[in-house]
């Protein structure tokens, strides 16, 4: 916090100067010209981004007084934001960079605190600035940055829950696509599209593809094996059969070749809840059956006790069982 402050008093010895910082030297060359408009745009941004951290910092804030400084807050990185982008055709490529992350930053803060309409505002000015400018002439790392504004830009609009926001996530996506077809990112985003939009009847055959053609493209690192687990438990909800069809083919293209024996654990228990939980056909416990064998052989040795006690752990009483059938 007394960071902050002190971030303030700066700001607010150079806005004393504000006034002279809009009058550049009448006899300045170009380039001079053009670097006294890139700091002006520059201080503006910084101003966009100080408001914007204490507006967030202060929302969880619920008394009627604050309530009414947040609002205010608002209205004033509209109006910093409003200064910095005036200039915005003269902006350079590392100052607009600058700006589009400042934004990305609050768009995603506000994601995260659930104030989805804001959140959609501010994300969708950094997917402009960014896409504004000519990407070749911008640091490398503003593909990351893009990706990174459009995959919240898309998780806001379909929490939104509206027709018109669903289908604004649909056609980013799709933008998406034609670049980076084969990023993980882009087909989280698709499986998180498929889950919004199929309201009455989930799109099980879809989202199984999808996570197919992520166990065919992934690196495998611990990150990438927990996201493709979550997914397939969410699609085991909807549709046992495909979750375990997702299931088997993740461990059979991926990890035999690459044996870690802690996944392929984490995968036995997995498959045993998924077999006893959300059984919808007996093609269930003959796959299970195949997939355990395959797993031994690769293993060359018994699963280790606390995977068994873990097996034990999840598998329903025979009585609940035999009920079932």
């Amino acid at each position: 916090m007394e960071q902050i402050e002190c971030a303030v008093k700066v700001l607010e010895s150079v806005g004393a100067l504000e006034a002279l910082l809009k009058k550049p030297d009448a006899n300045a060359s170009e380039d001079a010209a053009r670097m006294h408009n890139s700091l002006l745009a520059e201080y503006y941004i910084l101003r966009t981004a100080l408001v914007g951290f204490r507006l967030l910092l202060n929302s969880s804030r619920t008394d009627s007084s604050k309530q009414s400084w947040k609002q205010d807050r608002l209205d004033l990185a509209e109006h910093m934001y409003k200064k910095s982008t005036s200039c915005q055709q003269l902006l350079d490529p590392s100052t607009a960079e600058s700006l589009a992350d400042v934004l990305f930053e609050m768009g995603k803060d506000l994601l995260i605190k659930q104030q989805y309409e804001n959140a959609v505002k501010w994300l969708e000015r950094s997917y402009r600035v960014i896409g504004d400018q000519e990407l070749d002439k911008m640091s490398t790392n503003t593909g990351e940055l893009n990706l990174s504004v459009a995959e919240s830009l898309i998780k806001a609009n379909l929490a939104l829950q509206t027709t018109d926001a669903t289908n604004t996530a649909i056609s980013l996506l799709e933008t998406l696509e034609q670049t980076m077809t084969n990023r993980i990112a882009v087909y989280v985003m698709r499986l998180e599209i498929i889950a919004a939009t199929t309201h009455e009847k989930f799109d099980s055959s879809s989202y199984g593809n999808i996570l197919h053609r992520m166990t065919l493209s992934m690196m495998l690192s611990e990150p990438n094996f927990k996201l493709i687990m979550h997914h397939i438990r969410k699609l085991s909800e909807k549709n046992p059969s495909h979750a375990c069809t997702a299931l088997d083919n993740f461990t059979r293209l991926r990890l035999f070749s690459d044996v870690k024996e802690d996944w392929l654990e984490k995968i036995v228990i997995t498959r045993v809840w998924m077999t006893v939980n959300y059984r919808d056909s007996t093609e269930d416990f003959a796959s299970f059956e195949t997939i355990l064998s395959d797993i031994s052989k690769v293993l060359e040795k018994p699963v280790n006790s606390a995977v068994t006690l873990a097996a034990h752990t999840v598998i329903p009483p025979m009585s609940e069982i035999e009920s079932s059938r």
